[in-house]
């Protein structure tokens, strides 16, 4: 476990496509314990909008022990530089709080890449969607907070490292399941969390004790399960 880096789970209420969905149980814990349970970290805060309606989220997250920060509900990139500015770690990791299998087991290895190439951010890819996350400096999002912010970045946060390639170096961490990568393990719609919730009842476990390679192999021998959401379609960036 690295004391270098912060885990930053960006999470609210006010899903449009499915409300509360943070807060559902997708087989004996709810989302928002699956991702912090996988992520496993002490340095780990969830960060949710001041809206009245995230109330019951900061209640639930207390009550388990879970530290919550409340910033902009409309500004979530000032939501971020609140915290992140307050920070004592040089790294910090953005994960969004609809993905129960984000794969953030190799973080160490991501953090070793960033160090050797001096990244300003990194992210995982070749996984199905909604198991990537992504690695930033401290400094670097500082830098960027310098700047001003359009509509754009101060929803999506971190857009201004890839679009300005120029300023910022990024790279990507390569993991070993592109095979996978049409599927999806995101949660949006009622279709997504019907499909977890059928992958933790066939392996009788809640998602942050599944693998990535269990699920590949649930696909090779039962892949009409990972069919139940093939019609969702992904809000495009």
């Amino acid at each position: 476990m690295s004391e270098e880096i912060t885990f930053l789970v960006q999470a609210r209420l006010g899903s449009k496509r499915l409300p509360k969905k943070v807060l559902m149980k997708l087989y004996k814990e709810s989302l928002i314990e699956n991702i912090v349970h996988r992520i496993n970290h002490h340095n780990t805060i969830i960060l949710t909008s001041d809206s009245k309606q995230d109330d019951e989220l900061e209640v639930f997250c207390k009550d388990r022990n879970i530290t919550v920060y409340r910033g902009s509900e409309e500004n979530v990139f000032q939501r971020f530089l609140d915290v992140v500015k307050n920070l004592k770690t040089p790294y910090f990791a953005r994960v969004t709080g609809d993905n129960p299998f984000v794969e953030v087991s190799d973080y160490l290895a991501m953090l070793d890449q960033m160090k050797s190439v001096n990244l300003d951010r990194i992210l995982n890819v070749d996984l199905p969607l909604g198991c990537s996350f992504e690695i930033l400096t401290k400094k670097s999002f500082l830098k960027q907070a310098q700047d001003k912010q359009d509509d754009f970045q101060k929803e999506h946060v971190t857009c201004a490292y890839y679009q300005r390639q120029d300023i910022y170096k990024c790279g990507v961490f390569r993991q070993k399941y592109k095979s996978l990568s049409d599927l999806r393990l995101t949660i949006d719609e009622q279709l997504d969390l019907d499909m977890v919730r059928a992958i933790c009842t066939t392996l009788q476990k809640d998602p942050y004790e599944i693998s990535i390679k269990e699920i590949a192999e649930l696909f090779q021998s039962k892949p009409n399960i990972f069919e139940m959401n093939r019609q969702v379609e992904q809000n495009r960036v």
